[in-house]
């Protein structure tokens, strides 16, 4: 039915969608843990921001990541990741829907040509056949003869009818192949919220900051937030090194 047909989908699309996204989240990984790792250089630091602001202009507009906490700067990863994940699967989503629509377009280009054309060479030979066959039953019973004409004309509304069932089928497969993509990948829901040290507030998608942000991004106290401290994820050689290869 349409629902194993979308669920097949998303299925087939799950692997495209995990290997288009890890090049671009392993790079935000790498940029943050440059960010969060005490005595990095300022190159070093320099180069992870402008890595990432330059791939991530509008979500990151107005955020100061060289201020930003450890906490901070995890819940910005998190984010970004989703962001990213979403972006692919939007991608796949569309592609998937695209495939279905084209075959509503062909099945409609179908009906059409059975209406205004009718039957190809082929079809009214088979409908003959049909006819001839249905005939000697019918004659064997004492039924009527079917002529040819009459044969070719109820084939052919066989095939529209044919036709009606497997479009209405894709119309199904076509809601069912979006309704599937956005639940599993959680599409046009979550957006990316992104906390803004120094100025509060939240900031969705490029959107204008609200108020006065608490010192972890999520409440609304007055926190300028968290030191850096033990959390950082590299050692300064280390970070110097990824940002080298960034």
């Amino acid at each position: 039915g349409a629902a194993e047909k979308a669920g097949r989908a998303v299925a087939e699309a799950q692997a495209d969608i995990a290997s288009e996204s890890a090049k671009e989240t392993e790079a935000v990984r790498q940029n943050i843990a440059v960010l969060k790792t005490n005595g990095v250089s300022k190159d070093a630091q320099k180069k992870a921001i402008d890595a990432l602001v330059s791939a991530y202009p509008d979500y990151l507009e107005g955020m100061d990541l060289e201020k930003a906490s450890v906490e901070e700067l995890s819940a910005l990863q998190d984010r970004l990741t989703e962001s990213i994940i979403r972006s692919a699967a939007e991608r796949k989503k569309q592609q998937a829907l695209e495939e279905v629509q084209t075959k509503i377009i062909n099945e409609q280009l179908e009906q059409d040509r059975i209406r205004v054309k009718g039957l190809t060479t082929k079809e009214k030979a088979g409908a003959t056949v049909a006819g001839l066959g249905a005939s000697a039953l019918n004659l064997a019973t004492g039924g009527k003869v079917v002529t040819p004409a009459e044969a070719i004309a109820a084939t052919q509304n066989t095939l529209i009818e044919q036709s009606k069932k497997r479009l209405e089928d894709y119309k199904k497969q076509l809601e069912e192949t979006e309704k599937q993509f956005d639940r599993t990948f959680k599409i046009g829901k979550n957006e990316l919220v992104l906390q803004i040290p120094g100025k509060g507030g939240a900031k969705t998608d490029g959107t204008t900051p609200g108020g006065a942000g608490a010192d972890t991004g999520t409440g609304t106290g007055k926190g300028k937030g968290k030191g850096k401290g033990s959390a950082a994820a590299l050692t300064k050689e280390e970070a110097d090194l990824a940002a080298g290869s960034l």
